[in-house]
């Protein structure tokens, strides 16, 4: 059985009331722990009570949500089990996720939970079927996809719409990605020019071209000829979400038999730097940092007005898929620029890195005894000869 991880932006929430958002996570061992996002200090920790609907798994996503009466409340969520719920920071279980098998029966399905960062408002999908393909409530096939987001009311009916980035077709040939309509599966828009392409990652990034509609960036791997169903081609490409026109497209700087993984995951950001656009993140998880630091990985912060590079961030340690989780919680050390949460494939460490050039808040890494905690001896330093604003994590020792 196929399960696909849709990995979501860590939603914002102020638990200790510092006017800075904090980070939630959840390890492998079914506890779920707060931090501070100015410290990276451990606010709060606790675990599910022990029932199987509380048994979070190594794909739980978490969320800090901010409620109408300005508590912030905790989400937790297991894509795979479909079990979840709403918690207070104590671990005081307060709701039921609408997924729940004692809140919807007799059939469960998965929800979508989405978090847009900045701003902590969450938005939750019901009624698609996982895993394997994706389907609308009326029964409408979309296709198995690898990402999903929120793209705002593309065709103006009043209905919330997606954008997908999409395998694979009805037929199990590539298809192209394309934005959904809410309101009955249909295809609004392909994108990819409708090319057969293997995209890998999606994302809205807001209105880069000021017609007022949100546009999307669409990573891909991989692209589907006559001739060949795998062909190397790495990419992100920003797409209009009102026609589906093509606005942009990045490429890595590589060599013609090069691989670096760019385009694997992209994530919104707000305005970075201050240009009224809004601005995006790219991780390139197999990035080669030098011939013996191999798929090191890099994370790579975009100007959504002109494509520029920010600022490109390594990883520490050679075949780790440096930004294989790539997410945001928002606005973690009150510079009013939205900050990034990274992990490698290999899960050791988390660290929060600033949105607006890179330089490490904290770090945490996971102990077997009490979950996530702080984690010491790192830091951020420039990369000699790499030209400017190119950085790498560092561990002392």
């Amino acid at each position: 059985m196929r399960i696909l991880s849709l990995l979501l932006a860590l939603g914002s929430g102020d638990v200790d009331g510092d006017g800075c958002d904090d980070v939630v996570v959840a390890d492998h061992g079914e506890r779920v722990s707060i931090f501070s996002g100015q410290t990276g200090e451990r606010l709060a920790s606790f675990r599910g009570d022990g029932e199987q609907e509380l048994r979070w798994g190594a794909n739980a996503e978490t969320l800090l949500v901010t409620t109408p009466d300005s508590r912030v409340d905790v989400l937790v969520y297991d894509p795979v089990s479909g079990h979840g719920g709403w918690f207070s920071p104590d671990g005081t279980r307060v709701g039921f996720l609408p997924s729940d098998p004692r809140a919807q029966a007799p059939e469960r399905t998965h929800s979508l939970l989405y978090a847009r960062a900045p701003g902590g408002g969450v938005f939750v999908r019901h009624g698609l079927v996982m895993p394997d393909r994706l389907q609308h409530p009326n029964g409408v096939d979309v296709g198995m996809i690898f990402a999903i987001d929120v793209v705002g009311d593309a065709d103006q009916d009043g209905v919330t719409d997606f954008v997908v980035a999409r395998g694979y077709g009805r037929d199990d040939a590539a298809a192209p990605s394309a934005i959904i309509s809410g309101r009955d599966g249909a295809t609004l828009h392909e994108l990819q020019n409708g090319e057969a392409t293997y995209a890998s990652a999606v994302a809205t990034v807001g209105d880069l071209d000021g017609d007022g509609a949100n546009e999307v960036a669409v990573g891909t791997l991989w692209t589907r000829t006559e001739e060949q169903p795998y062909v190397a081609d790495e990419r992100v490409t920003l797409y209009s979400s009102v026609d589906g026109s093509k606005i942009r497209e990045l490429r890595p700087s590589l060599g013609p038999d090069e691989r670096a993984g760019f385009g694997a995951r992209v994530l919104p950001l707000g305005d970075v730097d201050a240009d009224d656009v809004d601005d995006f993140a790219v991780s390139a998880t197999a990035h080669d940092l030098g011939p013996d630091e191999a798929r090191t990985g890099s994370v790579t912060v975009f100007s959504g007005k002109t494509g520029a590079r920010h600022f490109t961030l390594f990883g520490w340690q050679a075949r780790s898929g440096f930004g294989h989780h790539l997410r945001s919680p928002g606005d973690a050390d009150g510079d009013g620029v939205a900050d990034l949460f990274i992990r490698p494939r290999g899960g050791r460490p988390w660290v929060l890195v600033s949105g607006a050039d890179g330089a490490l808040l904290w770090a945490i890494r996971q102990n077997k005894e009490v979950g996530y905690t702080r984690a010491h001896g790192f830091s951020v330093e420039p990369i000699a000869g790499h030209g400017p604003n190119v950085l790498r994590l560092v561990r002392r020792h």
